[in-house]
Parts: structure tokens; C-alpha cells; sequence
């Protein structure tokens, strides 16, 4: 018999696990694939490492949002590695670059160089930038403050356009944004809250995202925490309008008095199917729109070939229209290129990366012919798909980084589908359930689900990303045992 059951080892998953198996409680952790970590898992190759969705971070600084939490799930003492506080992201729409730096006073003064007459607008999106990192932790502390506030309920699209007149502009303080979806529906808050807190600082993590797992694994496991992987839930079991534990698809069965959920809200329906989940509950959540996926390169490169680069490329055509995501013609029209941190990189050395990631956004509907295939048994269409894709991608790439294409040994792919098996997300989502100003009670979900003891964590809710998830585990951990103890848990009340 558990406290706590969690579904699911993704960062959601593991965080929960954390806090609940480190104030006392009795926790297991059931993931169905052989690695832990969710869409943070890293993958080898050839004896080398990949990431297969951790790029970077930010507000990891002394004091900001997620240097706090990271401090309480001790993630700290891992290897983090700032970006150029000067060019974190480096721009490029056609052949014109820009770049991010750190500090909202800084990247407002260079903006109003290059748009002086804009200075207006350039002040209201920096307020808001700073307000949402002020307020971040005020819905634990406020319980006034919540998804009702206005700045859920405004257009991120139609406040730039309200407040900036340059369109340049726009598609410039919208052009790092491949670390979510841009649409006219996107609320202000959850714009703000991502780009924002790249601003504050931006951090990659030596090791990746295997390090990390690794770290919240190693101590979860020293509180107490039971963790089964190669473990599938097939069924939850109800009893009166409770769930009383799971039923795993070898037979195993395990008891608890809750269970947390850190896969995809759909998903979990189909786990429940007793008549105490209400098929308007049901319809409401399988209709759901998610966002886009991306189809990812990672790159094995020559030694001593390609410098590393300590920041990030985003990369646009000239004609992309940020706002409007448009793949049906399959083109590749934007690319994110990061590069994972070398073993032997430090502050002010320079150094060859090992390897280089591509990542470029595109729609279900691009993979959808080949998705009752199975990994490992698909046709040879979808390799040659992918093989095509990519020499497009690397060919787009080339023409910001010209070397690249000298510089590489091998590649691998992976597409929405393949995301979808290794991760459970929906279609291959990269950032979950898309979240809409105009429906804001139905698109930002809650840890609550209609079981009084059942609750969700995860991307799909609050907002995705590393501090959006970080943030979120710990609301969905309060609805287990109160907001008093998670504000004096993670000292939120100094």
C-alpha cells in the first residue's frame, strides 16, 4: 500500500515524487519505457549522447523563479553552464541577426537603438515581462491571484500589435520562440512567463538532461521512493468515487490512497473506465487542440571541426510569418540550432563542439500516413521521409553556418511519431495542450481532475517548459497536502 502513486517519470512525475517522498510519504513512480525522464531523456549513439528535449533554461540566477526551486529539488550543484550574457540567442530573419541579451534594462535599451521610435511599446512589453517574474509565485501565496487575471485573458499577438507599430519588431520579440507555439490565441501570461525568463538569465546543463534525471532519481530513491520502469499502467481501479490504486498490463497490481498523473490528460482518461469520469469531462479533454511537433537532428561531429557556440541560433526565412504556423507545404522556413555543452568546455576557453542539435517545428498531419506503424517496423517511405527532411534542414542551416555541412560524421532523426512512443505524448506534441486567451478555464488545466483523489502534473497543464512543469508539480503536490506546506517547503515565505 502507497501514499502515492505517480504515473510516469517525466519531470512532473519525478519532482512530485520528490517533495511527497521527502516530507514522509510512501511514493512509487511507474514508467512504462526502460529510460526515466520523459521528454528530458538523453539517448546514445555510437557511444555518444544526445538530448532528445533539453536545451536550455532560464531564470536560474541567484533569486529568480527557477534558481529557487532547482535549490529546494537540489539541482543546483550540477554542472550549469550561462549562455553569453550579451547574445544568448542570436537571431536571424533573412539576413539580418539580432540578438537577445540578459537583463530586461539591457535588451530594452538595445531594442530602442534599433527602433527608437518604438521605445513606447518596447517599455509595455518589458513591464509585463517584469511583472510576470515578480508574481511568479504568487498564486501559492495569493489565492486571489489565479488563471482569471487578465493577462490570461489578453492575446499575446494582439497586445504586441496594440503596442508595437513596426512589424519588424514584432517578428523580432517573437523570434526566439521555437521553445513554444506562437498563435494568435496564445495568452499574454504564458508569452511573457517563457520568453521573460530567458531574459532574466539563460543556463545549459553539462551533461544534459540526463544528469538531471539522474540527480532527482538518486535522491528520491534515498527518501524512500519505489521506482518500477518496463512498467505500464493498463487500468485504474475505482472504488465509490475513488481511485484505490492501478493495474499494470503484466497483472501486478498496487494500492494507494492517491494517484498522480504525468502523462497526457487524454491518455489518463482512457486508463478510467467506470462511469466516475463523465463523458462531458472526456469529450472535452480528447478535444483538446495540441501544439506542433518537431523533427529533430542530432549531429555527430568531425573532431575539432565546428566551434561551439555558447548561445543559441534561431534561424527564419525572410517570408515566415512567426505568428501564423504554416507547414502545409511541408518547407522548412525556421530551425533552432543548439549546441549541447562539451565535456571539456570552460568559462572563456575556446572549445569544438561534439555535437550540434537541429530542431525545426512541424505538424502531425506531415507524419500522420505512417502512424499505425511501429518503431523499429515502419516502411521505408518514412525513412526516406526523414532522410529527405533532414538534407532539407541541414541545407537551410548551411546557409547561416556554412561549415556545418564539412563538419558532419554521422546524424539520426527523430520525427513526431517517434516522440510519441518514447514520451506518450499526444501526436508527437512538443509542448503539450495548446493554451487559448479566448477559453482560458478549459485550456489551462488544473491538477484536479472530477476523482477527488486523482490528479495530473506536467506540461499539458499550467504552462510547459522546465520552469512551467517545475511549477506546476509542486500545485499539483498542494491539493495533496496543502499550500502551507509547500510555501514552507521550498522556503517561498523568506
Amino acid at each position: 500500500m502507497f501514499d502515492v502513486i505517480i504515473i510516469g517519470s517525466g519531470l512532473g512525475g519525478l519532482q512530485c515524487a520528490y517533495l511527497l517522498s521527502k516530507i514522509g510519504m510512501k511514493v512509487a513512480v511507474i514508467e512504462q519505457n526502460a529510460v526515466y525522464g520523459g521528454c528530458l531523456q538523453s539517448f546514445y549513439r555510437r557511444g555518444i549522447q544526445f538530448e532528445s528535449g533539453f536545451h536550455y533554461v532560464g531564470a536560474l540566477n541567484n533569486n529568480e523563479a527557477l534558481n529557487i526551486l532547482f535549490d529546494y529539488y537540489n539541482l543546483l550543484h550540477l554542472d550549469w553552464v550561462r549562455l553569453d550574457k550579451n547574445e544568448f540567442d542570436k537571431v536571424f530573419i533573412g539576413n539580418q541577426s539580432y540578438k537577445f541579451c540578459n537583463g530586461f534594462n539591457e535588451f530594452s535599451e538595445y531594442l530602442k537603438s534599433l527602433f527608437p521610435s518604438e521605445a513606447p511599446g518596447i517599455k509595455a512589453v518589458m513591464d509585463v515581462y517584469r511583472y510576470v517574474a515578480d508574481t511568479t509565485f504568487s498564486t501559492y501565496k495569493n489565492p486571489g491571484f489565479s488563471i482569471s487575471d487578465e493577462l490570461f485573458q489578453t492575446s499575446a499577438y494582439s497586445f504586441l500589435k496594440k503596442n508595437i507599430h513596426d512589424d519588424r519588431l514584432i517578428n523580432l520579440l517573437s523570434s526566439n520562440s521555437l521553445k513554444l507555439q506562437l498563435d494568435e490565441s496564445l495568452p499574454l501570461y504564458a508569452f511573457a512567463h517563457i520568453n521573460g525568463s530567458f531574459i532574466e538569465s539563460a543556463w545549459r546543463l553539462k551533461g544534459g538532461g540526463k544528469v538531471l534525471i539522474d540527480s532527482l532519481i538518486n535522491d528520491i530513491k534515498k527518501f524512500g521512493c519505489t521506482i518500477f520502469n518496463n512498467s505500464s499502467v493498463s487500468k485504474l481501479i475505482e472504488s465509490d468515487g475513488n481511485i484505490t490504486g492501478v493495474i499494470l498490463e503484466d497483472g501486478r497490481c498496487f494500492s494507494s490512497k492517491y494517484v498522480v498523473s504525468d502523462i497526457h490528460p487524454s491518455n489518463l482518461i482512457q486508463l478510467i473506465d467506470s462511469k466516475i469520469v463523465r463523458p462531458i469531462y472526456r469529450k472535452r479533454i480528447q478535444n483538446l487542440k495540441n501544439s506542433f511537433g518537431i523533427f529533430t537532428i542530432n549531429i555527430k561531429l568531425k573532431s575539432n571541426s565546428l566551434k561551439y557556440q555558447n548561445k543559441n541560433l534561431f534561424l527564419h526565412s525572410d517570408d515566415v510569418d512567426m505568428w501564423h504556423f504554416d507547414n502545409s507545404h511541408n518547407s522548412v522556413k525556421q530551425v533552432m540550432v543548439s549546441y549541447p555543452v562539451p565535456d571539456d568546455y570552460s568559462e572563456g576557453k575556446e572549445v569544438y563542439a561534439t555535437t550540434i542539435d537541429l530542431l525545426t517545428p512541424v505538424d502531425y498531419s506531415e507524419w500522420e500516413q505512417w502512424s499505425s506503424s511501429k518503431l523499429g517496423a515502419r516502411p521505408q517511405s518514412y525513412y526516406d521521409y526523414k532522410t529527405n527532411k533532414a538534407e532539407e534542414v541541414i541545407n537551410f542551416t548551411c546557409k547561416y553556418i556554412p561549415e556545418l555541412r564539412d563538419a558532419i560524421d554521422v546524424y539520426y532523426t527523430s520525427s513526431p511519431l517517434t516522440y510519441s512512443y518514447y514520451t506518450g505524448t499526444v501526436n508527437g506534441s512538443a509542448y503539450g495542450i495548446m493554451k487559448n486567451c479566448n477559453n482560458v478555464m478549459t485550456t489551462f488545466l488544473t491538477p484536479k481532475t472530477p476523482v477527488k483523489n486523482l490528479f495530473m502534473t506536467g506540461q499539458n497543464l499550467n504552462l510547459h517548459g522546465i520552469l512551467g512543469v517545475s511549477m506546476t508539480s509542486s500545485l499539483t503536490c498542494a491539493e495533496i497536502v496543502g499550500m502551507d506546506k509547500i510555501v514552507s517547503e521550498i522556503k517561498l515565505n523568506k
